[in-house]
């Protein structure tokens, strides 16, 4: 399994609605949409490492800021438990997390109040 198929499968108790880099047509609130906005594979002197070192976004659309509020905190609760676990029960090790950034905003686009939450994380490529 890989990173992204991990994430489906830890956020699936959170919500069914998880979509990479942008929701589907017609998507209803409340959903998440993930990015990977930076990977860099890690190596030693001699060669690489295995490790992968990723900067992830998951912006968190709902229809009222106490709901968004709510599933964020649920979010973020949730990615605290990932270090040092394997994602999804046979996906990647992750050796290290940590969240880098927390906006809460409204989306005139959607007409949805948006959280995002930035963090980086290094795992094991499986």
């Amino acid at each position: 399994m890989n990173f992204e198929q991990a994430i489906l499968v830890e956020l699936s108790g959170i919500t069914s609605k998880v979509y990479p880099l942008d929701a589907q047509q017609g998507a209803t609130a409340p959903y998440i949409v993930y990015t990977n906005n930076r990977t860099v594979r890690l190596k030693s002197h001699t060669t690489h490492t295995g490790l992968i070192n990723s900067d992830y976004q998951f912006d968190i659309f709902h229809t009222t800021y106490e709901s968004l509020v709510s599933l964020l905190s649920s979010i973020i609760t949730e990615l605290k438990t990932w270090e040092k676990t394997n994602l999804g029960i046979t996906g990647p090790y992750i050796q290290d997390m940590y969240i880098t950034d927390e906006v809460k905003t409204f989306d005139y686009e959607t007409l949805l109040y948006q959280g995002t939450i930035d963090f980086t994380i290094t795992y094991q490529e499986s």
